[in-house]
């Protein structure tokens, strides 16, 4: 298993399942170049050790390789695999693309709500909850752009309303935060994020 397979109580997990299943999971980029072609023994391992869901990356780059071109085919795969082998799937809707590097500006909100919409309504029934970005409140190393929170929250009320209007029961995870950090999730609904979200979420490990 990789090393990058970390174990974390996933809140946004536990809040979704039923009593009897299992609260926990860990954190694995199956649907990625690389870790997508050990998916099987890291979920065969995964379930081994008595974990229920795996929480991974559903990146836009991947499923819009290239702008109105889509391709599901590794998504695909990857919940058909893990639903034969009795894991849940938490996907991260996340990250830019070359022609929407800020996806919550006005300009390019509109791309980014037909890439959740696109991703939501493919695999309804399926993900439970979905997850929108991950540590926006940090560049990960200048991977990736931050937004403010205000921009995030134009981000996150955005997919909130696409998920929902796919399927009023789907639940929406705030982007795990690098950190608790107070000051950004003030921001948060002092930007009137409040209501854009069920399940709050935070990366306190370092």
């Amino acid at each position: 298993m990789k090393r990058n397979l970390s174990l974390f109580v996933a809140l946004e997990c536990a809040l979704a399942l039923s009593a009897n299943e299992i609260p926990y999971a860990v954190c694995a980029h199956l649907s990625r170049p690389g870790e997508f072609e050990t998916r099987i023994r890291e979920m065969s391992l995964v379930r081994d050790i008595g974990i229920g869901s795996v929480r991974t990356d559903f990146d836009w780059k991947y499923v819009e390789p290239e702008r109105g071109k889509w391709t599901f085919d590794h998504l695909d795969k990857l919940l058909d695999d893990a639903e034969k082998m009795g894991v849940s799937i938490l996907p991260i809707l996340d990250y830019e693309v070359p022609w929407a590097v800020r996806p919550w500006d006005e300009e390019s909100i509109g791309l980014w709500r037909q890439y959740v919409r696109t991703l939501v309504s493919r695999y309804r029934g399926r993900c439970r909850v979905w997850e929108v970005w991950n540590e926006q409140n940090a560049t990960q190393g200048g991977m990736h752009p931050s937004p403010t929170p205000a921009e995030y929250v134009r981000l996150l009320r955005a997919a909130y309303e696409e998920i929902k209007s796919v399927d009023p029961d789907l639940r929406v995870a705030i982007g795990g935060l690098a950190g608790v950090p107070f000051d950004y999730i003030e921001g948060v609904y002092r930007s009137g994020g409040r209501d854009a979200f069920d399940i709050m979420n935070v990366h306190p490990y370092q």
